[in-house]
C-alpha cells in the first residue's frame, strides 16, 4: 500500500522508484542459489555473514547523514552534507583496512575476510545511499529508477562471471561495489547530459522570444 493523497504524478514517481529499489535489492539475494553452486561452501558462507553486517555498517560509513540531504533547505548546506558523508565513508574505509590488516597479520585470515568483504560491501551501500538522497533532493525519480536498474543488472552478472572464471567469495563484494559504482557514474553523465540539454532548449527559447519582441519595434522603424 502507498501512501494516499499525492497527484498522480507524485504517486508514479514513488511507485516506480519502491519498485527499482526493491529489485535492486531483491537481485543480490535471487542469485544466491546459483552462486552457492559456483564458490566454495565455506567462503559463501563468511559471505553471508559479511551481507548481513554491512548492512548495519552501511550507517556507520555515513555517520546517518544522508538522511539529512533531502531535508537541506540550500544547495549549499546539501553539498557540504554530502561532502561529510563522503569523509565518513573514506575514514570508515581505512579504520575497516586497519582491523582487516591487523586480523591477518595475527593469523585470524577468516575475519580478516569477513571484515574486508564487509566493508566493501557497506561501502558499496554508502554510496549508493549518498546519491539516492541526493537524486531524493533533485527530485530526479527517474534517474534514481534507471541507477537501480542497472546496478541490479550488473552486480548479479559480475558475481556469476567471476564465478565461472575465478570463483573467489573476496570477489563478490568487489562485484557489488563496482556495479554500484558504475551506475552511478553513468547517471551521473546521464544527468549532467540532461541538464546541458535543458540548458541549450532554455536559451533557444529565450532567443526566439527575444526574437519575436524585438521584430515588431524593427519593422515599425
Amino acid at each position: 500500500m502507498f501512501p494516499t493523497g499525492f497527484s498522480p504524478r507524485v504517486g508514479r514517481a514513488l511507485k516506480s522508484v519502491s519498485a527499482a529499489v526493491a529489485i535492486n535489492q531483491m537481485a543480490l539475494i535471487a542469485v544466491f542459489p546459483v552462486l552457492t553452486r559456483l564458490y566454495p561452501n565455506f567462503e559463501f558462507s563468511l559471505y553471508q555473514v559479511a551481507f548481513s553486517i554491512s548492512v548495519v555498517a552501511q550507517t556507520i560509513f555515513t555517520g546517518g547523514l544522508e538522511y539529512f540531504i533531502p531535508a537541506a533547505t540550500t544547495a549549499v548546506d546539501a553539498k557540504r552534507l554530502v561532502r561529510r558523508c563522503r569523509i565518513y565513508v573514506v575514514v570508515s574505509s581505512m579504520v575497516v583496512a586497519s582491523g582487516a590488516l591487523a586480523a591477518f597479520l595475527i593469523g585470524y585470515r577468516d575475519v580478516a575476510l569477513v571484515i574486508v568483504v564487509s566493508g566493501l560491501l557497506a561501502l558499496g551501500l554508502a554510496v549508493t545511499a549518498i546519491d539516492n538522497a541526493s537524486l531524493i533532493r533533485d527530485q530526479q525519480s527517474k534517474v534514481m529508477v534507471r541507477r537501480n536498474y542497472l546496478s541490479a543488472l550488473l552486480a548479479p552478472a559480475g558475481q556469476i562471471f567471476f564465478g565461472l572464471i575465478l570463483p573467489l567469495a573476496v570477489l563478490l563484494p568487489f562485484c557489488i561495489l563496482a556495479a554500484r559504482l558504475a551506475a552511478v557514474l553513468f547517471v551521473k553523465i546521464d544527468r549532467e547530459t540532461e541538464v546541458v540539454s535543458r540548458g541549450s532548449s532554455a536559451k533557444v527559447t529565450s532567443t526566439s522570444a527575444d526574437t519575436c519582441t524585438t521584430s515588431p519595434a524593427t519593422f515599425a522603424v
